[in-house]
């Protein structure tokens, strides 16, 4: 059976060591993060998360341990392996809120053409794509802007204004929307403004980890 992790080692293009634990390890899929570690992803409770113009929001976990990880990599290292991973573990609670809410439609954050290009894939696309969920792209990201990470309230305000515009109708449909994180929810209220102004009855996130953001 082909494995692309010893591929993978074989051109010494993983580390072999764990980002998190530090442990030396054999790689399966990929080389970054150690199997007893991957186990540590679990589910965190969350009650709504308050974002204007989103009418329901919750996420799977907290930005922080392995999970951080694990979003670093394939954001950063472009680890595409671990998308279906967390695709995978994510899967069961992003079906949940989708039963609670019974969106029309799902839908998610796009990256923009440099991004894309950089990294080789969207990876909220590739992680949605392995939780079995149909869904479809009806956003574009049309102004790129470098990392927001460290960035306060008002940069990334006016880091994401004017960023999204729709590709597809979303006339009277109640929307989900799918995103890897949130910090202060400026992304996702422009995107649901940008949805609403287009026609969407309602919208909802769902997001994978929060970071420092009131629930």
């Amino acid at each position: 059976m082909f494995n692309l992790g010893k591929l993978l080692d074989a051109l010494y293009l993983t580390q072999n060591c764990c980002l998190y634990c530090l442990k030396e390890f054999k790689p399966r899929e990929q080389g970054y993060l150690c199997e007893d570690c991957l186990k540590e992803v679990k589910k965190d409770f969350f009650s709504s998360i308050r974002i204007p113009f989103v009418e329901e929001a919750t996420a799977f976990g907290r930005y922080g341990g392995v999970l951080r990880e694990v979003i670093l990599c394939i954001k950063f290292k472009g680890v595409l392996p671990l998308c279906k991973f967390l695709g995978g573990r994510i899967k069961d609670d992003l079906n949940s809120f989708v039963e609670k809410v019974k969106p029309d439609l799902i839908t998610y954050v796009p990256v923009s053409l440099f991004r894309f290009w950089g990294r080789g894939f969207s990876h909220n696309r590739e992680i949605l794509k392995h939780t079995g969920l149909n869904f479809e792209g009806v956003l574009r990201r049309v102004k790129h802007s470098k990392p927001l990470a460290g960035k306060g309230l008002e940069e990334r305000i006016e880091a994401v204004i004017n960023s999204y515009e729709l590709v597809k109708s979303v006339e009277g449909k109640r929307v989900l929307v799918f995103d890897d994180i949130t910090t202060t929810g400026s992304t996702a209220s422009e995107i649901a403004r940008v949805l609403i102004r287009g026609g969407a009855r309602e919208v909802f996130f769902y997001f994978v980890a929060v970071e420092g953001y009131r629930t």
